[in-house]
Order: C-alpha cells, then structure tokens, then sequence
C-alpha cells in the first residue's frame, strides 16, 4: 500500500485526450452555432429593411406625399422652438442692460463714493458699479437741449451722486434682480434705490409661456405625425394580406412578419424629420435678412440662429421613434388579427 493509500487519499484522473478533444470541439460547435444565430439575425434585418426602403421607392408618388405630410407636421414645432430660441438668446441680452441706480445722500464725501463703488463692484453678484459724482451728473444734463437754461438758472447742484450698478449675467433674473436691489437698500450713505425690473418679470413670463406652448405643439403635433405613420402602416398590411397570409401558412413568426412595416415606419419617421430641418433651415434663411435689416434700425445687431447639428439629430431621433410608435400602433391592430382562412 502507498502513501496515498495509507492517509486515504483518492487520485483524480487527469482526462484523456479523446475526453479533451470532444470538449473542444463542443466549445467549438457552440461558439459556431452562437455567431450563426448572429449572422442569422443580421441578415434578417438587413433583409427586412432593404426590401422595407425598395418598397418606398417603388412608390415615389405616395411615398413623396407622406414624408411631406410627416415633415410639415414636424416643421411646425421645429419653427416655434427655432423662434423660442432665439427668443431666449436676446432677452438673455436684453437682461444684461439691465442696471440699478443707487442715489447716495449728500453728506457723503467724493472719496467715500469711490470707496463704496469699489466694495460693490467686488461683489459677486455685480458686474459692474459706475460711480457718477454731482458734477458729471450736471454737465450731463446741461448737454441735453432744453436743460441748459434751467440748470444755469439754478443756485447750487441739486443733484446726488449716483453709482450704477449692473448686475452679473447669473443673477440677471427679475427675482435676482429684485433681491440683489433689496440687499443694496441697506448699504451705508445710499439714501434711495432705483430699478425697473417689472419689465424682467414680463419677459421671464413671456419667455415660460412661449416655452409652453412650444413643448405643447410638440406633443400633438408629434401625436399627429404618430397617427399618420399608422394610417399608412395599416394601408401597406391591407396591401400585403395575401402575403402575410401565406406567410404565416408556411410557419412565418409574427417577428419576421412585423420586422418590414417597422422598418418602413423607422424610414418615414427619419426621412420626415430631415425635410422639417431642411424645411427650418430654409425659412431660417430667408427671414434672417429682413430680421438683420431691422434689428440695424435699432442699433442692435442681431441674426437667427440656425439648427445645430445636435439638435438635428435629436429631431432624427425623435423622428425614428415615431415612426416606430406609428408602425407599433399598427401592427398591434391591424396585423395580429389576419390569420391563413
């Protein structure tokens, strides 16, 4: 008896080779099956949205009248949010001319004022704090016609020094606005507070509505959109019921029978989006002249901006999953109720 008898070990026993060969070539068989059933799956698809993308061609007539119909849909909400946009881009400018007068009693020194100028323009919140003395102020006035025989008529300069303030681009809202002139009431040697931030508020008010109403336009419009991928959907399944029938004779899956019309719903839902960009892009060109022209009557250069890339593609995508909606809609419907007679 040996060692390994005599302390009651058991010896396992390697495989042989034939036990290791069988084994690799199962491991083998199943990574074969396995890219198959890829290959397979692949090959489906590429099937079903070649045939789904002739079929759109082979009708150009109805095919060019639904992406019109999809695309102008799209178009819409697409234009209201380029506008809202925009909208948003100058009333960002707008506030940032928005300033705060601080009227300093009359006892304050010309040294204390600058002093007082430079603490505020430290001032996170603040951009900038202009200090304006009596003097400046009076020569201003005297510069502006019908004021100069008033003001020399005058005994003495009735006029305060002022600081004006502008506040920084991030607290540039009406609210922001409102507290940060609240804060400043407090501040030593200033005797009164001007600001005329109600028309912040009514552009912050005109801007979350605009907002609303775009996101609302979206959605039914959106939901019509939807509706027409459906109708066309059911349309193309009436067409093709004697194939799906005979499909389904021959033991076709409802996968590979509903794969095509999803196809054609992901096609109409893409293509329809890029007509309305390119729809949007157009009439973005074609306004953005007379909109510069005006805003030089003005003095304030402006111009729309287009569609960025970014935002084409989320139109794309939104567009494709319409379309998918669409077609899903459909199928549920329409489809699964034809059976072979």
């Amino acid at each position: 008896m040996n060692s390994n008898q005599k302390h009651g070990a058991t010896r396992v026993r390697p495989p042989n080779q034939r036990t290791l060969s069988r084994r690799r070539r199962e491991r083998q068989k199943n990574k074969s099956n396995l890219g198959f059933t890829i290959l397979r799956y692949i090959g489906f698809h590429w099937h079903a949205g070649k045939s789904s993308l002739q079929r759109l061609i082979r009708q150009p007539i109805t095919s060019l009248l639904t992406l019109l119909t999809i695309g102008t849909v799209l178009a819409l909400p697409l234009s209201m949010y380029v506008f809202a946009q925009n909208f948003s881009q100058l009333s960002h400018r707008w506030q940032g001319t928005t300033e705060i007068s601080l009227f300093l009693n009359s006892q304050v020194s010309d040294a204390a004022a600058k002093a007082l100028a430079t603490r505020l323009q430290e001032r996170p919140e603040i951009q900038s704090a202009q200090l304006i003395d009596r003097n400046q102020a009076l020569e201003s006035f005297r510069s502006t016609p019908g004021f100069a025989e008033a003001i020399d008529s005058l005994g003495e300069n009735p006029l305060p020094t002022v600081i004006v303030v502008q506040p920084h681009n991030k607290y540039s809202q009406a609210k922001q606005v409102a507290d940060l002139a609240n804060s400043l009431r407090s501040v030593p040697h200033v005797q009164e507070v001007l600001h005329d931030f109600v028309w912040l508020q009514r552009l912050d008010a005109l801007l979350s509505l605009t907002w609303r109403l775009v996101w609302l336009a979206g959605l039914l419009l959106g939901f019509a959109a939807v509706l027409v991928v459906v109708n066309i959907t059911r349309m193309d399944i009436e067409n093709r019921r004697d194939e799906i029938e005979v499909t389904k004779l021959v033991g076709g899956s409802n996968a590979f029978i509903c794969r095509p019309f999803r196809y054609t719903g992901a096609y109409l839902g893409l293509l329809g989006a890029l007509i309305a960009a390119l729809m949007v892009s157009l009439g973005v060109i074609l306004v953005n002249g007379p909109i510069e022209r005006l805003a030089e009557l003005y003095h304030s250069p402006f111009s729309l901006t287009p569609l960025h890339w970014s935002e084409i593609l989320a139109l794309m995508a939104a567009g494709v999953l319409i379309g998918l909606l669409g077609s899903r809609i459909s199928i549920n419907r329409h489809l699964r109720r034809i059976e072979p007679g």
